[in-house]
């Protein structure tokens, strides 16, 4: 079988070494499908699936259509403006594909401490963890401070080994 080039979603051991989110690994097509479909693979060659819009987006959407390019400008401007909009859209530009699941949640949430700015310290705890609400606005959704721990963590120990 002949290996072809996979992108690693979540970790994954695999012949004696440790691939984590974002690294390239590759793999022959029958030991690859499995890891695909639980969400610890992602084929980049593969067509992106198109993400679902809640119902009041798609009336967003609908509106935007039918406003005129002055609008168009003017909307687009005040979301450029808009910190908590601008956190969202970066967790989202670094959320891994196939992001969902236990696994894809994880990996949103840090994804998003990974945005939060280090500068500006309303987003931070005095011991210098991200606040939750500071994760929770980032990401559009409720976590608690388990799921803020496990991610900081993550985040600490891949400052700690460089990457």
């Amino acid at each position: 079988m002949t290996a072809k080039p996979y992108t690693v979603a979540s970790p994954l051991e695999f012949d004696g070494r440790r691939y984590e989110p974002g690294e390239p690994v590759e793999l022959a097509a029958g030991i690859a499908g499995p890891l695909i479909a639980d969400g610890v693979l992602v084929d980049p060659a593969a067509p992106a699936a198109r993400p679902t819009l809640s119902g009041e987006l798609e009336r967003a959407l609908d509106s935007i259509r039918r406003a005129r390019p002055d609008q168009i400008r003017a909307f687009f401007e005040r979301l450029s403006e808009d910190d908590g909009i601008r956190a969202k859209f970066d967790a989202a530009e670094s959320m891994p594909p196939g992001g969902t699941g236990e696994e894809g949640r994880e990996a949103r949430i840090v994804s998003a401490v990974r945005g939060l700015d280090p500068d500006d310290k309303a987003l931070w705890t005095r011991g210098g963890a991200p606040k939750v609400e500071a994760i929770e606005t980032a990401l559009g959704f409720d976590i608690d401070s388990a799921e803020r721990d496990e991610a900081w963590a993550a985040v600490e120990a891949e400052r700690k080994g460089g990457t």
